[in-house]
């Protein structure tokens, strides 16, 4: 978490494959486990949020002993409050209505709260789902809408397949599947958009 906390956004990877000789990660028993990747996503979500909300308690239990007797604290301690209030419903701190509020802004900067991060979700497909949305991934760009964030579909084993080829050989090779750009593409595309971010090249062509 601790790593994830420094990040400035998180790249999610999450099944939306068949195969039964892969095993699931919470495949028990002798019966192989649904492919459901909303749910995959909100048991990781669930964590998330669980280590936000132990940071805002430990942080309003630190200071409200300065709060009570400080008036101009009172006002920081009352937003970090409905803030805890918003997280402990289940809600991630990206989506509390107080979020732009310039007395919370010390508080974000200071926190790095998990759940107020830009979020891409990676559907990992297989090669036959490589060009289009199979049911899962669908599932999973319904999920992700609720909160705003990126979908991109990729096929691990194609991009396996893919790496040392000549830049022909992949053109080829990825035709072959009716794919225009890799998937390793399409994620960099949709980091720099949700960053903000730009290359500027300073020399070549």
């Amino acid at each position: 978490l601790a790593n994830i906390r420094e990040s400035q956004a998180i790249l999610h990877v999450v099944r939306c494959f068949e195969d039964p000789d892969i095993i699931h990660v919470t495949e028990g028993g002798n019966k192989p486990a649904p492919i459901d990747p909303v749910h995959d996503a909100e048991i990781i979500e669930t964590e998330l949020l669980l280590a936000d909300l132990d940071s805002i308690t430990k942080r309003l239990e630190r200071i409200a002993k300065v709060a009570r007797s400080n008036k101009d604290l009172r006002p920081e301690f009352d937003a970090e409050e409905a803030l805890k209030k918003h997280i402990e419903d289940g809600n991630p701190v990206a989506t509390f209505p107080g979020r732009n509020d310039e007395i919370l802004q010390p508080t974000l900067r200071e926190m790095q709260f998990l759940t107020d991060k830009k979020v891409i979700f990676v559907a990992n497909v297989g090669e036959a789902d490589a060009a289009a949305d199979n049911d899962a991934v669908k599932a999973l760009r319904g999920h992700a809408a609720k909160t705003g964030a990126q979908v991109v579909r990729i096929c691990a084993k194609m991009e396996q397949d893919l790496a040392g080829l000549s830049d022909a050989e992949r053109a080829d090779f990825l035709s072959s599947y009716g794919v225009k750009e890799s998937s390793l593409d399409q994620i960099v595309k949709s980091s720099y958009s949700i960053l903000g971010l730009a290359s500027f090249l300073t020399a070549g062509k």
